[in-house]
């Protein structure tokens, strides 16, 4: 994938792929997002971060897997989610707020894997779900940790398996 974007000149060249993890997955039983931060502390401007994501044990309620981005603390992060309905989003919480992004619906991507890809670049933040841009946020560029999370809309147990989750990043 990595090299493809890269071909594309949507990625620079010039990086290094700087994470691989083969498989996670990430499990929560309450309303709310739960995260797994990767890379032990790990902090990422300028980067590509690719997974191939796949929502398990929510069948009674709805929610999402995603990736976070920009990570700073608990109530300061990016996310980019797709729930099992084919519901996605892209948004930043600031507080206890998450201030109004990308959200759009897609019955063709409920249910089943998918590849969720987010390119932060300078001030601007682009998410691809199976290689389609999804949209675009402006975020101010800064460095922060990465990992992926739980989205769920109401007191159920959910687990998001994870695959191939991989990021290249560039100066």
């Amino acid at each position: 994938m990595e090299r493809a974007l890269e071909l594309r000149h949507v990625v620079s060249a010039t990086g290094t792929m700087a994470l691989t993890v083969p498989e996670s997955s990430v499990q929560y039983a309450r309303d709310g997002i739960n995260r797994l931060m990767l890379g032990r502390g790990t902090t990422y401007t300028r980067f590509a971060l690719g997974a191939m994501v796949e929502v398990q044990g929510a069948r009674s309620g709805l929610a999402g897997c995603g990736l976070i981005v920009n990570y700073a603390s608990e109530t300061d992060y990016v996310l980019a989610f797709l729930d099992q309905i084919g519901g996605y989003g892209l948004s930043q919480r600031q507080g206890d707020l998450f201030i109004p992004g990308i959200f759009g619906e897609n019955a063709d991507l409920g249910g089943g894997s998918h590849h969720l890809l987010l390119i932060a670049d300078l001030n601007r933040l682009y998410y691809y779900i199976d290689g389609t841009l999804i949209g675009s946020l402006s975020v101010a560029a800064r460095a922060g940790e990465v990992g992926t999370a739980v989205v769920n809309y109401e007191t159920i147990t959910t687990t998001c398996q994870y695959r191939d989750i991989w990021l290249w990043r560039w100066d």
